[in-house]
C-alpha cells in the first residue's frame, strides 16, 4: 500500500490546495500551507523584478536572495526548508542566497540536529 498521490489542505472547511504531497510541500499556495508539512522558516520581504531574473529584498535580515522564478513583484513571503540548507565555514567565499549567521543552540535528534542561528 502506497501514499496518497494528491491530498488536500483545508482551514475551517475551506480547501486551500490540493495537490501533489510533493507540490504543496515545495509550491505551497499560502502561509498556511507551507507550515502544514515539515518545518519552514517564513522571511516577510518584497519581490522584484530586475534585469535578468527576480530579487526577495528580506529587511529583517538586511540581504536579498535571487530567485530563478517568481509570482508578480510586491509583498511576499520566503518560505526557508531547513534541510534545503548548508553552513558554511566562516570566510567561504560569497557568492549570492548567503546569510552570515552564528549559531546559538544545537538540539540533538539522532540522524539530525536542529541549529537556532543568529544573524545579528
Amino acid at each position: 500500500m502506497g501514499l496518497a498521490t494528491r491530498m488536500a489542505v483545508m482551514e475551517r472547511g475551506r480547501l486551500l490546495q490540493v495537490d501533489s504531497p510533493r507540490a504543496i510541500y515545495e509550491r505551497p499556495a499560502n502561509r498556511l500551507v507551507a507550515s502544514f508539512i515539515g518545518q519552514v522558516n517564513l522571511l516577510p520581504g518584497e519581490l522584484r523584478a530586475e534585469a535578468g531574473g527576480w530579487r526577495f529584498h528580506c529587511p529583517a535580515l538586511a540581504t536579498e536572495f535571487v530567485l530563478e522564478a517568481a509570482p508578480p513583484a510586491g509583498p511576499a513571503l520566503l518560505a526557508l526548508r531547513p534541510e534545503r540548507l548548508r553552513l558554511l565555514r566562516p570566510g567561504a567565499a560569497a557568492a549570492e542566497n548567503r546569510l552570515r549567521a552564528r549559531v546559538t543552540g544545537v538540539l540533538y535528534r539522532g540522524e539530525s540536529s536542529l541549529l537556532r542561528l543568529s544573524g545579528r
